[in-house]
């Protein structure tokens, strides 16, 4: 109630433009993309942080990686290196995203496909496209 009129107060409205999200970085068109020789050289410093701590060797495979419009597929393996005890667990996932836009490169969610991931992403962003919170993303 408005304390003046006493009348019902209306009800606020909002532009849906005026609200806040978290931005999408498309990728730069303006751009030269990455090439694969560049999506490997990234991929091949992120595998060496993420088995720092294994004696593992990472190899990569071109021949079997791929290009999406948002980022370079890179296949890889890590073998057991010299001097390794046991058969350490393996990785949930043999391939590694380079994304075309400059973002941080990574490993993809193990519990989504890859092309449904894809489509969380074109959707709201490499950030939040793993929690797949989101009404389904359709590829």
């Amino acid at each position: 109630m408005d304390g003046r009129t006493g009348t019902p107060a209306e009800p606020e409205t909002y532009d849906i433009s005026e609200i806040a999200h978290v931005p999408y970085r498309q990728p730069r068109q303006d751009t030269a993309m990455l090439t694969l020789n560049e999506a490997l050289e990234a991929a091949r410093t992120h595998l060496e942080g993420a088995y720092a701590h294994e004696p593992r060797t990472i190899v990569l495979q071109p021949e079997l990686s791929g290009e999406d419009p948002l980022a370079w597929i890179i296949r890889y393996e890590a073998r057991p290196g010299p001097g390794a005890a046991g058969s350490p667990a393996a990785a949930l996932t043999s391939v590694v995203l380079v994304p075309k836009d400059g973002s941080a490169v990574r490993f993809p969610p193990s519990h989504l496909p890859l092309d449904e991931y894809f489509a969380y992403v074109r959707h709201g962003g490499w950030a939040s496209a793993a929690l797949a919170r989101t009404v389904k993303a359709e590829p």
